[in-house]
């Protein structure tokens, strides 16, 4: 709105100029008189050539891809139980470019015997921020925007989606995706483009499966790209993602499974935690990273390496205590700490 007010009182400036001229030339000579048509004339064209220029960029920064009201929530499993809760927040200006703000909650939780879920903590992820031009979503990452999403892509298009080495031996330092499949999928009655992407081998960042235009992601995938096994030698597993539902008032709610979309929070058998048990950081870490203890008490502690071997294992009954993997390659490392109540939570820890 601010670009749209400056504009109009250049404008109101430029045609106070033009009728300035006006008087000017009714007053002068001939030769004056002749001069002021034309520069009249040009005036005119400058004012018309400013005002499409100005709105062209008006336009192309404030476009939005998805409505402010929009929310999307996505389930995790493997490296833990849960789902992400994503919200937009205020318009953030970056680089010159009008950018939609993305506030991420994830919200844990720790699965019981009977079916019984243990709230965990619920975290605040770093914000996320995009913009679109034409039909092309771009996503701020690293100092840099990169290709998201192109709806007017075609089959076999590639593009980097980040340019970030991922923490395994072998991998590529960039990551691709690749467009195996282009058509319409039909949301709530009305068919909208969508794109189906494939992470090209070897990188480490990636976006798999369909992506529909105005809601982004809608299968086994997480709105933005995540971790991937890029190294076919290493078994290990990552946190993998599942779209359950999107909402705002362009589309309304878009549910294709039924089922509710912050199940966890409203299962029947939930029990709330309001206690973590711990908390590990740095992580990533360089070198040491610490446990820190809601609870005293004596815990079983084993840090298996990517390969699944166990490389330190022991019992910590301290409130805070430090784990050293100065020694230790650099990769993706998985901590398991099993309570006195054989409750057993799993964490990765990256060194890098």
């Amino acid at each position: 709105m601010e670009q749209v007010k400056g504009l109009l009182e250049k404008i109101e400036l430029l045609k106070d100029n033009i009728n300035s001229n006006n008087k000017n030339g009714n007053n002068g000579d001939g030769a004056r008189q002749m001069l002021v048509p034309i520069k009249t004339k040009t005036m005119r064209k400058l004012v018309l050539l400013f005002i499409l220029s100005s709105l062209t960029f008006v336009y192309t920064n404030g476009q939005v891809w998805v409505k402010n009201d929009a929310i999307w929530h996505y389930d995790f499993s493997y490296t833990g139980y849960g789902f992400y809760k994503i919200e937009l927040g205020t318009d953030t200006l970056i680089q010159n470019k009008n950018c939609q703000k993305y506030l991420i909650k994830k919200h844990t939780f720790f699965h019981q015997p009977g079916d019984i879920y243990l709230q965990g903590p619920i975290l605040d992820d770093p914000s996320e921020f995009t913009y679109i031009s034409g039909d092309t979503v771009f996503y701020y990452k690293n100092d840099k925007f990169y290709t998201l999403f192109n709806f007017n892509a075609n089959i076999g298009d590639q593009w980097i989606v980040n340019d970030e080495p991922g923490s395994l031996p072998n991998c590529d330092t960039i990551s691709k995706v690749e467009v195996i499949d282009t058509g319409k999928i039909d949301i709530n009655g009305i068919n909208r483009k969508a794109i189906l992407l494939h992470t090209v081998e070897g990188s480490p960042f990636g976006i798999d499966g369909w992506i529909v235009e105005n809601i982004g992601p809608i299968w086994h995938q997480y709105l933005f790209p995540s971790f991937r096994n890029c190294n076919d030698s290493i078994v290990i597993d990552f946190e993998e993602h599942s779209f359950k539902c999107f909402q705002d008032s362009l589309i309304g709610l878009y549910n294709p499974s039924g089922i509710d979309c912050e199940y966890l929070l409203n299962h029947v058998g939930i029990v709330e935690n309001k206690n973590q048990i711990f908390q590990v950081y740095p992580n990533p870490t360089s070198d040491i990273f610490k446990i820190v203890f809601s609870n005293m008490g004596e815990y079983q502690m084993t840090l298996f390496d990517q390969n699944g071997i166990i490389i330190i294992s022991g019992k910590l009954s301290k409130i805070e205590d430090q784990i050293n993997l100065t020694k230790f390659p650099n990769g993706v490392y998985t901590l398991r700490i099993e309570t006195n109540r054989r409750n057993i939570i799993t964490k990765k820890i990256v060194k890098k």
